[in-house]
């Protein structure tokens, strides 16, 4: 019996192939997948506030700023100061320039105010709501060199709809 089997060899499957072609696989599927980048925006939320638990819909700070499609509303709700402010949202992103004209303005009236709640509606960009948050945020002097906080504590709360 030990004749038989000496010269007859075990058949196995050849793995070597799959493996190459799996590995090339995986090469071509990492030159193919698109890498992005994301982006962070550092803003302080406080988690025990009511806006943040789900309270919703009721104002917290003293300026609120609406933002909707065709629309920007500045509110101030500031024992001494009561205003509001619309100004109309247009492409040449002229309405930027206008709102940090009114945010310089109103923190020159509310130095120690550094919360703002920015209301976005639904049908309103990421990428507009970010921009109106570089807005708030900050101002610089006239060198463009040093910059100072305008109304630092951004909160974002929902509204539903819009214009």
């Amino acid at each position: 019996m030990k004749e038989k089997n000496k010269g007859k060899r075990i058949e196995r499957l050849n793995l070597i192939p799959i493996l190459d072609a799996i590995f090339i696989f995986i090469f071509f599927l990492l030159l193919s997948a698109e890498f992005v980048q994301l982006g962070e925006i550092a803003m302080k939320v406080d988690p025990l506030a009511k806006s943040a638990r789900g309270g919703g819909g009721q104002k917290e700070s003293s300026v609120n700023l609406f933002l909707k499609k065709k629309l920007l509303v500045l509110e101030t709700d500031h024992e001494a100061l009561k205003e509001k402010i619309v100004l109309k949202i247009d492409h040449e992103k002229n309405y930027l320039k206008e709102l940090h004209k009114k945010l310089v303005e109103l923190k020159k009236k509310m130095p120690d105010e550094r919360k703002i709640k920015i209301w976005p509606s639904d049908n309103v960009s990421y990428e507009s709501v970010l921009k109106v948050v570089e807005v708030v945020k900050y101002s610089y002097k006239k060198d463009k060199k040093k910059r100072f906080p305008l109304f630092d504590l951004v909160t974002l709360g929902h509204l539903k709809g819009g214009l």
